[in-house]
């Protein structure tokens, strides 16, 4: 008799509605130097992508990416992000602006949870 097992993916899609969690996460992008023309595009790891700095730019940098008015592009770059669920997501930002040719990316962990993050020393 076979066995037969349920993906972990559906598992996970099944039970999804249990582990509904609203939780704001701050994310800071410091950049060595920003240039004229910047953008940042963020992939929260949520199926959220989002292109924040100058909007001229963006829109031709990443034509198919939702951009987000009114991020001021200072160091740091401050964003918030709300998760709807528990879990680990893989942040990705990249970065470029007019006069470079070099798209600088970084990854980040973000965790979701329900466990107090509280340190005692």
């Amino acid at each position: 008799m076979a066995s037969h097992q349920v993906p972990k993916s559906l598992l996970f899609s099944l039970l999804f509605p249990f582990f509904r969690k609203e939780e704001d996460k701050w994310l800071y992008f410091d950049f060595e130097s920003l240039g004229s023309g910047a953008c940042l595009e963020v992939d929260y790891g949520d199926d959220v992508v989002h292109a924040y700095g100058d909007e001229s730019y963006c829109s031709e940098w990443r034509p198919n990416v939702q951009y987000v008015p009114g991020i001021d592009m200072i160091n740091p770059v401050e964003l918030a992000h709300p998760y709807n669920f528990y879990g680990v997501m893989n942040v990705t930002a990249t970065a470029s602006n007019i006069v470079t040719s070099v798209d600088i990316t970084d990854y980040l962990t973000v965790i979701v949870t329900d466990a107090p993050c509280r340190y005692y020393f």
